[in-house]
């Protein structure tokens, strides 16, 4: 059985900026630190300029959207993981999507959904944030 991998990686932008600001893929949630990063308003979590920016993301996945939204002067990978791509648990998948569907719905309805908002934020933090699990990055 051919297993599906892809190669996560750890790289630091120089100089890197949005060819179009209406087009903003990079999102801060990758983001591990940076150096005088703009964003397009105070409530965006998009990046628009960065003097100096590191995130984390899947090549293959990401890399092409990054190219087609920004410029940037230097990309200097720091690190690369070797990842076996498998869908999550059936049981996971499911209590997620019940749980989109609720915020959506209190959100048609006017009603509060904040509380379900930050838990789905929390659950896609997870699995984008980098952990450590007994002194060994994971």
């Amino acid at each position: 059985m051919t297993k599906n991998c892809e190669n996560f990686i750890r790289a630091k932008f120089i100089n890197i900026r949005a060819k179009n600001p209406r087009f903003l893929s990079l999102s801060v949630a990758k983001r591990e630190n940076g150096k005088e990063i703009v964003f397009p308003d105070r409530d965006s979590k998009r990046v628009l300029i960065a003097k100096e920016i590191t995130v984390s993301f899947f090549y293959n996945l990401d890399m092409e959207i990054i190219k087609k939204d920004y410029e940037y002067d230097k990309m200097i990978i720091e690190k690369v993981w070797r990842v076996e791509m498998a869908p999550l648990p059936k049981s996971f998948r499911d209590n997620v999507i019940e749980l989109y569907i609720t915020k959506e719905n209190l959100k048609e309805e006017g009603k509060p959904y904040a509380d379900k908002k930050v838990l789905l934020n929390r659950i896609h933090g997870f699995f984008i944030t980098k952990k450590e699990i007994n002194g060994k990055e994971c």
